[in-house]
């Protein structure tokens, strides 16, 4: 129904309440995915920081006995990072994907919307009288 219809029928006050817990919902909807994103980055890094936190002090004991060469544990702890990091990025990605695809869903439907502008049938593509200016009295 359009705005005409809802003023035909007065509910205005129906549809600014419909329109009031529409955009409440999204709202909220928008806040708890907001403080998910702002809990999970931090948690992420802990995470990563503490993982090689904890590789370097396990790796340093190996070192000091004579079980492993430094390089094995600079190599070790790239491979954690590199590994650590991927999944950090799947992380953010398991959240961009569904913003992504509702965003795609409203372009898609932006671009299969008729246009109200309709061609003409018998267009005018060829002027046969040609202008002039004239200039009196200036």
């Amino acid at each position: 129904m359009g705005i005409r219809g809802i003023r035909a029928f007065a509910r205005e006050e129906a549809e600014a309440e419909r329109f009031d817990s529409a955009n409440m919902e999204v709202t909220d909807v928008a806040i708890k995915a907001g403080r998910l994103m702002a809990l999970m980055f931090p948690v992420v890094m802990l995470v990563l920081n503490v993982s090689s936190v904890a590789v370097l002090w396990f790796g340093a004991f190996r070192i000091d006995s004579g079980v492993m060469q430094i390089g094995t544990l600079i190599a070790f702890l790239s491979y954690l990072m590199q590994i650590l990091m991927s999944v950090m990025m799947a992380t953010m990605m398991a959240v961009m994907i569904p913003r992504a695809a509702v965003c795609a869903d409203r372009i898609t439907e932006v671009l299969q919307t008729e246009s109200s502008v309709v061609a003409p049938a018998n267009p005018v593509d060829q002027v046969t009288e040609h202008g002039r200016i004239e200039f009196r009295n200036v």
